[in-house]
């Protein structure tokens, strides 16, 4: 399993936003989480690190942006949990959004870059909010609609 390079990580997140339009911050990461999607599914990208990486800060980020969710923080431990778990007993294919392509090892790097977007994303919340309060709880139903994408 190869290592993540945070400056490799950091210069694919700043390039898919220099990419990304949109109306906001929020959703020009939404657009840039969107782009980072398909190189992890290529099967050429599937099992770098650093892509995976980047996609964590990105989902978190925009997850967390839209609707100043600060529960978004709790996601990246529980994946990295359920990974541990699955991987433990051999269901890693279980967790496939795409059979060809496996689904990385449980990894503290791509946890600490998932925390990185989820508070780089309340801050993008509170910059488009200032008055408006938090809404906890409110990105559940998207995190479960992608929890379980696969299978539909």
């Amino acid at each position: 399993m190869s290592t993540v390079d945070d400056q490799e990580v950091w210069r694919i997140v700043n390039l898919e936003l220099s990419r990304a339009s949109g109306a906001s911050v929020v959703q020009t990461t939404g657009y840039a989480w969107q782009t980072l999607k398909a190189p992890r599914r290529d099967g050429v990208h599937a099992t770098d690190v650093n892509v995976a990486a980047a996609e964590h800060y990105m989902y978190s980020r925009f997850l967390t942006g839209r609707p100043g969710d600060p529960l978004t923080r709790l996601y990246p431990t529980a994946y990295f949990l359920k990974k541990v778990a699955f991987f433990a007993v051999g269901k890693e294919k279980a967790m496939r959004t795409d059979p060809a392509n496996p689904v990385l090892p449980p990894s503290l790097a791509s946890v600490a870059w998932g925390n990185q977007g989820a508070i780089d994303g309340m801050s993008d919340y509170k910059s488009l909010n200032a008055a408006t309060g938090m809404q906890v709880g409110a990105s559940v139903e998207k995190v479960k609609a992608e929890a379980y994408r696969n299978n539909k």
